[in-house]
Formats: structure tokens, C-alpha cells, sequence
């Protein structure tokens, strides 16, 4: 391809090294870029990583399960039986149930 008369070899010469200089511009971006990417990353991994692996202790605490109870009176029995129930007649007990657990 031939140049035209106008440019001289120098000219051409600065506009490849201007594009070279704009390729590497925008690699030096991405590389920095990631760079950054990389190291904020690190800096939150190991930053909330203690949240994983932190401990403590406190000898003075503790805890114990309560017992909560429900008892009714029908002695394991059926609440009622019914002999040849018929269409709309019905059947009415009672049972009481008691709290007996150990939390108020």
C-alpha cells in the first residue's frame, strides 16, 4: 500500500507509536482494573472471615430447657362413642385440660 506524498515516514512512524501507546493505555486500564478488583476482594475475604472463625467464652452463662405438660382427664379413653349416630343428631363432652410444666 502506498503512502501518500503529504506524509512523510516520520508521521507515520509517531501515528503507529501513538496507536501502540493508546493499546498499552488500555491494558495498563484492565490490569488495573483487576488489580484493584483483586485486592478488595482480599481486603473483604480476610476482613469478614473473622466473623467465621471468632470465638468466645463466658463461663457464667448457661441455660436449661423447660417442661411444658398438658394433661386432660379423659384417661387415654375416647372422648365419646356413639352407637348408630343418625343424620343431624349430636353429641356433646367435655374434657379439661391442665398445665402441669415447669415454665410459668
Amino acid at each position: 500500500m502506498s503512502r501518500p506524498s503529504s506524509v512523510s515516514r516520520a508521521d507515520g512512524d509517531n501515528e503507529r507509536a501513538t496507536t501502540r501507546g493508546r493499546g498499552w493505555a488500555a491494558l495498563a486500564r484492565i490490569v488495573a482494573v483487576l488489580g484493584s478488583l483483586a485486592v478488595v476482594s482480599w481486603l473483604v475475604v480476610t476482613g469478614s472471615a473473622a466473623v467465621f472463625t471468632a470465638t468466645t467464652s463466658s463461663s457464667g452463662n448457661s441455660f436449661t430447657a423447660g417442661d411444658i405438660d398438658l394433661v386432660d382427664d379423659d384417661l387415654g379413653s375416647a372422648l365419646f362413642t356413639v352407637a348408630d349416630m343418625e343424620p343431624g343428631q349430636t353429641v356433646v363432652d367435655c374434657i379439661q385440660v391442665t398445665y402441669q410444666g415447669s415454665i410459668p
